[in-house]
């Protein structure tokens, strides 16, 4: 190959009698983290040779080398959204607030196709009401109210998906763990009407009923 790291008879044989190229069983080929381009030197033996018929007047003739070019073609493969993501964002921001660093995928047709489509990243499952991510960068946002005593952790599904240039196109998904931070709030009196009798003398309890805080 042309990569001197590779040994390309584990990759390729040539079938003695017809010549047919053929990867051999085991090998395994990576388009984009290997090279994409393997040269295979093939020569050709008189057919004695290859019978056993060849005596001492009739020694088999072997041809000069020749190189042949063998190429990977790609395949689409599907992207894949990072494992074990979280992210935080306080009780009380507000909606349209982005939420931590873009969600991270990786697509592996990237890493040598410079003409590889975009990926696009969607929510799919619970808490699309309350959570969004922007189509192409991954990036979270907040959608509707949170409440830290109510709920303080939420677990939404991203999918990611390429857009080949032909092709059915692929995806691949993966849960991220969304924490909400507690902030500290006020305490609120709560509305309420207290009657007093007119004839309360100083330091009785002469309210109807206890004033509620919370």
């Amino acid at each position: 190959g042309n990569n001197p790291n590779n040994n390309v008879m584990s990759y390729f044989g040539v079938d003695a009698t017809t010549g047919q190229i053929y990867s051999k069983a085991g090998a395994i080929f990576d388009y984009e983290g290997d090279t994409p381009v393997y040269f295979v030197n093939v020569t050709a033996t008189d057919g004695c040779k290859v019978a056993g018929t060849c005596t001492a007047a009739t020694k088999p003739l072997t041809s000069e080398p020749m190189t042949i070019r063998v190429e990977l073609l790609p395949i689409n493969e599907a992207p894949v959204v990072t494992a074990g993501q979280t992210r935080s964002v306080k009780e009380d921001a507000a909606v349209g607030s982005l939420i931590g660093t873009p969600i991270l995928a990786t697509d592996p047709d990237h890493a040598r196709q410079a003409d590889a489509e975009a990926v696009e990243f969607t929510l799919t499952g619970a808490h699309t009401d309350i959570f969004a991510i922007e189509r192409f960068s991954g990036q979270l946002s907040l959608k509707g109210a949170l409440d830290y005593e109510t709920k303080n952790t939420y677990t939404v599904t991203v999918q990611v998906t390429d857009v080949p240039a032909a092709g059915l196109a692929l995806s691949g998904s993966a849960e991220v763990v969304i924490n909400i931070d507690n902030v500290n709030e006020p305490p609120v009196i709560a509305d309420k009407s207290v009657d007093f009798n007119e004839f309360c003398t100083g330091g009785a309890d002469c309210s109807a009923a206890d004033v509620q805080v919370t």
